[in-house]
C-alpha cells in the first residue's frame, strides 16, 4: 500500500490509486482503515445493496473509491497507534 491501491475488475482491467506521500507515525490499523473506508464508500453511494452495482461499478466509481479508501490508511498512518479518521477529515485532504 506505500506506493498506492489497485482494484480489479471481472475482466482484469486493473485501477490504480497512488498513495499520498505522508509521514508516517504508525502503520497500526492502515489496511483496516482501508478496508473499512472502501466498505463505507460503497454504502454511502449505495453500491452494497445488491451484489450486481458493485459488478457494475465504472472506472471512475472504483477509483474514487479507491482513493477515499487511500486517504483514509494514509491518515490513519500519521497518527500514533490504530486511529481511523472521520469522514470530512478525509473529505479535506487534499486530493492525491
Amino acid at each position: 500500500m506505500a506506493e498506492g491501491s489497485c482494484g480489479y475488475f471481472l475482466g482484469g482491467e486493473e485501477v490504480f490509486v497512488p498513495s499520498q506521500k505522508i509521514a508516517v507515525q504508525d502503520t497500526v490499523g492502515a489496511g483496516d482503515t482501508f478496508f473499512n473506508a472502501a466498505i463505507a464508500y460503497l454504502f454511502d453511494h449505495e453500491k452494497l445493496f445488491h451484489r450486481s452495482l458493485v459488478s457494475k461499478m465504472t472506472t471512475d466509481e472504483l477509483k474514487n473509491c479507491l482513493t477515499f479508501a487511500t486517504k483514509a490508511a494514509a491518515i490513519n498512518c500519521t497518527r500514533e497507534k490504530a486511529d481511523p479518521p472521520y469522514n470530512n477529515e478525509i473529505d479535506s485532504l487534499a486530493a492525491i
